[in-house]
Order: structure tokens, then sequence, then C-alpha cells
């Protein structure tokens, strides 16, 4: 591309040329700034185009210079100031010739830029030439006509816009049918297998193969061929088209796209060990966001298909760590799959443990067993924690087994007491499910402590409730007016708390307080208040 601007920056400059014998100063020193542009040597060819401008202030090229200014700008990235150049002198152009080109180069800096879109603004504001008039314009200026709209291929395809991309191409082949150059079949390819459309990519695919010899191309569209054969879960042919792929040829994220290939290849053919270590390699060289999470996900995968649940779930974690910190739509779609694999292997480490343990009838294996399972927690995040310590203490629960449940619960929070507000009321409610209601008042009153307020009401009530089954009932009372004085009906368990309260009052043959607590339920806008006013219609009558 930079070889190709070239050509088109000494045609320009030379079209403008006055047909003499020989060249004037002026003329001299364009092209000695010509010639070190053509060489790489930009700065130089900026220090003669800045002393240009001052040894010929009120020459009529002026504007070319500054625009040949621009350029060198952009050739040594310095894209802020190449945009500053080309726009204002899109605000003081010398001619509309001018005006049309520096669209073309403004889309060009905003391209290295990465703003795509600005980019294709600028590239169809400079193709926005009238059609009667086309025929009239200069060879050059054609040729980048034709550059710009190729340009808006790339930009749409590193958009990742595919729909668009098919459209432009599909006009760009009817526009330049004599354009044989392999990579818009590529684009096609890429265009029709983003869209699903794989019989219509793998013809793409297969005639930009056919239409290149040079390396680079040939493993690049080889590249989009394999995934394509990957996606439609035809592995032989992958791994045969894979096979003949340059690896060095590639660029960096194509070796990426490569790398994860050859992993999921080896996954799908349980060789586990080695997918895991292409895809560790790749975690390691990767920067791009959706392969390190793909790379990190295999590799999880395959040390769960090993049978390596512990490291699997490290894996799993450090993964899902990596979502949360990307937050992106795409790694948002992979934490669902992740959250239920990070189940799926917790349940896989509990029912090993709890192997281990119902194996062991000496109280002091087991509290090793426990002890081990203990130092586990403590890598883990809280809330994968907390999946692991339930679903193994479930396992002993289903057993009636309470006292193994409760152990692995004091467990966890000695190993982590970020953990007794979520365990604590755990612990309290297999406590009270067991009748053990002194117990269970025990945990909910630990629990209330280290408990959210927004969180005790439900706390408070099932204290109540334990109260109730020990005919403790001043005691319930006083639990349930907790509920009733701190929160209103917004909160669901304010009414059940007022209706637990009256039923109490009632069956004690307070009436008077029963009453109260009727009208009060009567006078709200709730669903309980039509039983209420039953009640008191009752009572009435």
């Amino acid at each position: 591309m930079r070889k190709f601007l070239l050509v088109i920056f000494i045609l320009f400059l030379l079209s403008n040329f006055v047909n003499a014998e020989g060249l004037t100063k002026e003329e001299e020193a364009l092209l000695l700034a010509q010639k070190a542009f053509n060489d790489g040597f930009y700065d130089t060819s900026l220090n003669i185009l800045e002393n240009f401008l001052i040894n010929y202030p009120n020459s009529p090229k002026i504007s070319q210079v500054n625009l040949y200014i621009g350029q060198c700008y952009l050739y040594q990235n310095r894209i802020s100031d190449a945009l500053n150049k080309f726009e204002g002198l899109l605000n003081d152009q010398g001619s509309d010739e001018l005006g049309a080109l520096l669209y073309f180069w403004i889309g060009e800096a905003y391209f290295r830029k990465g703003d795509f879109r600005q980019a294709i603004t600028n590239y169809k504001k400079f193709m926005e030439v009238d059609a009667s008039s086309s025929a009239n314009l200069p060879a050059y200026y054609k040729i980048l006509l034709r550059e710009a709209h190729f340009k808006i291929i790339n930009c749409l395809y590193k958009l990742e816009a595919y729909v668009e991309l098919e459209d432009s191409l599909n006009s760009y082949v009817k526009a330049y049918p004599e354009d044989n150059r392999p990579e818009i079949n590529f684009y096609l390819g890429e265009a029709y297998f983003y869209q699903n459309k794989f019989a219509a990519a793998e013809e793409a695919y297969a005639k930009a193969i056919e239409s290149t010899t040079e390396p680079k191309l040939k493993s690049l569209f080889g590249l989009g061929l394999a995934w394509l054969k990957l996606k439609l879960k035809k592995y032989p042919e992958a791994e045969e088209i894979l096979e003949k792929i340059d690896f060095f040829e590639l660029d960096e994220k194509n070796k990426e796209i490569f790398l994860l290939s050859k992993g999921i290849l080896r996954e799908r053919e349980n060789k586990f060990e080695e997918a895991a270590q292409l895809y560790e390699t790749l975690m390691h060289i990767s920067k791009d966001t959706d392969n390190l999470i793909r790379a990190s996900l295999g590799k999880a995968d395959c040390l769960y298909s090993q049978g390596k649940y512990w490291d699997g779930l490290l894996a799993y974690q450090d993964t899902l760590s990596q979502l949360n910190s990307y937050n992106t739509p795409r790694s948002r779609n992979y934490a669902d799959y992740l959250n239920s694999a990070i189940k799926g292997i917790c349940l896989k480490i509990a029912d090993d443990y709890y192997e281990k343990i119902t194996k062991k009838s000496d109280e002091k294996e087991r509290d090793e067993i426990l002890e081990n399972f203990g130092k586990i927690l403590e890598q883990l995040e809280l809330d994968v924690a907390e999946d692991l310590t339930i679903t193994f203490a479930g396992l002993f629960l289903k057993d009636g087994n309470i006292d193994l449940a409760i152990k692995i619960y004091k467990k966890a929070i000695a190993k982590n007491k970020n953990l007794e507000s979520l365990f604590y009321p755990k612990m309290a409610e297999i406590y009270k499910n067991g009748s053990d209601f002194c117990m269970a008042i025990e945990y909910y009153k630990k629990a209330l402590d280290v408990t959210a307020p927004d969180k005790r009401p439900f706390l408070h009530f099932q204290m109540a409730q334990c109260y109730e089954e020990q005919l403790k009932f001043d005691a319930a009372i006083e639990e349930y007016i907790k509920i009733t004085h701190t929160y209103n009906e917004e909160n669901p368990l304010f009414i059940k708390a007022l209706l637990r309260l009256a039923q109490i009052y009632e069956n004690r043959e307070h009436l008077a307080e029963a009453r109260n607590i009727y009208e009060r339920i009567a006078s709200l806008n709730v669903k309980e208040a039509d039983f209420a006013q039953q009640k008191l219609t009752t009572w009435e009558n």
C-alpha cells in the first residue's frame, strides 16, 4: 500500500509541473522532497517541504506542499499532526481537486488511528464524484477512487460488520471486475462465514487459496478455511489444511488462531495434555481478549477431562475472573458456561471428598480430610468456595449426616471469615430442619451479627418460628415485632410477621392486641387486607 501511494504521490506531483525544458528551483525542491519520501527518509522530506514554505511563501504549490507535509506526518505515525494538517487544509483548500483528495488522506489517517467508521465516512466523501465527470478524471484520481473503495472493505472487515462487508464487496466486484487480487475472495469468505453461510464461505476460501502463490496469503487463507472446517466439525479436513500452513508466515494475531485451532483438534482427539500445552502457550503470548478467554477455557476443560478436578477448578476460576475484568458483551456470553462448568466440577470434587470420608471410620482421619478440604477453600474466590462447600455438605445432608455437614461449614468458615454471613443461616436451617431449635436460634443470632440489614428480616422470622416451635411465644412475639417496627409493607416478611403476631395473640386470647393487628393490616394496600377485614367483620357479628 505504501509503494502504491508513493506512485500516486509522483503522479500528482508531476501533473502539476509546468511544461518547461528545465525545472525551476521550486520544482527541484519538490522533486528532492519526493525522492527522500520515496526512499523512506520522511524526516528529510519533511525538512525540505518546511523550508519550501519559508523560501517560497507565494508559490501556487503551497497547498500541495502542505498536503505532502501531512503525508510525511502520516508515515512518521504522527497521526494527530497529519489529521490537523489535512483538516486545516480542508477548511482552506487551494482547489476543488485538492479538497477532494484531502478526504482520502483524512480517511487514511483515521484508518491508521483505528477509527474505522470515521475512515469510511471520509473515504466515501472522497468517492462522491459526479458520474458524468468521472471519465475526465486524471488517472491517479481513478486509482485512488478504487483504492478508497477497497479501504472501506478493509475497514468493514476490521469492524466485523459482515453484512455491510458482503454488500461492499459485491459492489466493488461489479465496479472493478478486472481486479483479481486474492484478498477479495478471502474477505467474501469471512463475510459469509460470520453470517453462517458456510457453503458459500468454503467456496470463497478455496478460490482465495487457489488464486495466490504468496506464502503469507496462502497461509492466511488456509487458516480461514481450516477454522470453517472446525466449525463444521470436519476435524480430519481441518487437520489436513493446518498441516499445510506455514506458521511463521502468519502475523501475530493469526498465529494465535492457529494455536487455538490446534488445541481444539487435540482436545477433540482426547489428547488433553497436548491440547492443554497449546492453550497454555496461547495464554502466554496472546494479547487478544477473545483468544485469552478461549485458551483459558480450553485449558480448564482439558484439566477437567483428565480428571484433574482441583486444577481445573482453579483454571475455571481464573478464567471467570478474566471475564469479569473484561466485561465485554462477548466475554459475558462465556460467563454462563463457566458458571455451569464450575458447578459441575465442584460436584466432582465434592463427590471425590465424600468418597474419601465415607471410606474412613476413624474420626482423626476424617478430620485430616476436612482440613485438606479447607486448604482448598483458602485458594478459591468467595462465590466458588460457597458453591463447593454447599455441594459437599449437601451430599452428607442427603444421607442424614447432619454432624458432618455442620463440620464442613465450620471448616469453611474457619478458613474464610467472609463465609460467615453465607453459612451461619444455612447451619441454622440444618438444625431447624432437624428440630434442634436451640442450636438453630444460636446460629441465627450469629448470622444477625454479620448479615447486611436487608437480610435480617428473614433471620428474625426464622428465629420467631423456632421460638413458636418451643412454645416460647413471648420470645417469638419479640422477634416478629422487630420486623414490623423496622420495616414496612414493601418487605414481603412485614405482612407475614403481622399475621403471625395476630394469630399468636388470637390463640392466647389476647383479642384486643389481635384486633389492633388486623385493623392495621386492613388499612394497608395489600392482598391480605381482605382477609384481615373478614376477621374483624366476623368478630363484630
